[in-house]
């Protein structure tokens, strides 16, 4: 397991490396979504499963990566990559918290003039961005070639059941204990 977790801390490091500008739209749309979908995920392994709604909006926006030299935040990318803004409970309050945090920072000034983002903001991502809710769709990984056709399926599998934060952590425990 050790090894597994060096070479996933190895690639997160190469991130800084990483020139999204060059990409085409459909490598920008499914690098974004891998990226946001790795968030939530990487800080539950770090931080523990969050216990009440405010400790998941906390997480939340604790996770960040160093993307070509800038901190990027999953709350970053929904709103200055990918346009969007995902319906999470506890949204009210957390609007309130972070919008200091982001202005104080100037991160959305600093990203929406840059050519990190999409030209123009695409509905089926909604299909695709997890943020760790029980409702949310199942996580999947997003290819360069097929992302428009995957984020497709991704619409279409949505009443299938997803894997809750919860059932991931009592599979962590189980194996952990044989």
């Amino acid at each position: 397991m050790h090894h597994v977790i060096s070479n996933y801390r190895l690639l997160v490091e190469q991130l800084e490396n990483v020139n999204v500008s060059v990409l085409e739209t459909n490598a920008k749309l499914a690098f974004w979504i891998n990226i946001y979908n790795s968030l939530p995920m990487h800080a539950c392994l770090v931080y523990g499963f969050p216990s009440n709604p405010l400790r998941r909006i906390a997480l939340f926006n604790k996770a960040a990566y160093n993307i070509v030299g800038r901190i990027i935040t999953a709350n970053c990318i929904e709103y200055s990559i990918l346009c969007c803004r995902t319906s999470r409970r506890g949204r009210w309050l957390e609007t309130i918290l972070t919008n200091a945090v982001r202005k104080k920072y100037g991160e959305e000034k600093q990203l929406t003039g840059s050519n990190l983002g999409l030209s123009s903001c695409q509905l089926l991502v909604f299909f695709a961005l997890c943020t760790g809710a029980s409702s949310d769709p199942m996580v999947r990984t997003y290819t360069r070639k097929n992302a428009m056709e995957e984020l497709e399926k991704a619409k279409r599998g949505i009443p299938s059941n997803p894997c809750t934060g919860e059932e991931i952590k009592q599979s962590f425990s189980t194996k952990g204990s044989r």
